[in-house]
Formats: C-alpha cells, structure tokens, sequence
C-alpha cells in the first residue's frame, strides 16, 4: 500500500491516489529482462520491459490478466529505468 507520496505537486498526485479505496494498493509490480530493448520508445508496453527497470502501477491490474482483485479506476504504470 502506498502510505505516503510526495511529488513536485504533492496535492495533485495524492487526490488520484485518494480517488477511491483501491487505487494506494499495488495493482502490478514486475521486473524488465528483455535485452533487446535499451532505450525508452515512450511506450509503455515495451519500455516495462526494459532489462534492469522495475514496473510499479497503483491501482488495479489488467483485469483478465494479472488480476490480483485489487478494484480502483485508477491504472498508473510507471517504469524506472536503471
């Protein structure tokens, strides 16, 4: 669960992760090994992939295929790259 977020516009980032009970709980979390991707395409279906990066979205995962149960309107992929 995500107790705490902080950003250059902390007030903007916490009303999405305030937008319903769902959308502070983890909803993926997964680890990039493809080596044939090395930089960012700005897409996020490949750049998740990257290898060395970590995916993290809060909210609900893809219902249907990594449904974890968690519910929330919100679906918030973010990558970090290494």
């Amino acid at each position: 669960k995500i107790v705490k977020a902080t950003s250059n516009n902390t007030k903007a980032i916490n009303k999405i992760l305030d937008s319903d009970p769902g959308a502070r709980f983890v909803g993926e979390f997964a680890i990039g090994f493809n080596p044939k991707i090395k930089e960012p395409m700005r897409d996020i279906l490949f750049d998740e992939k990257i290898a060395g990066s970590f995916h993290f979205t809060p909210g609900q995962a893809y219902e249907g295929v990594a449904d974890n149960g968690n519910r929330s309107q919100v679906h918030w992929d973010m990558v970090c790259i290494q």
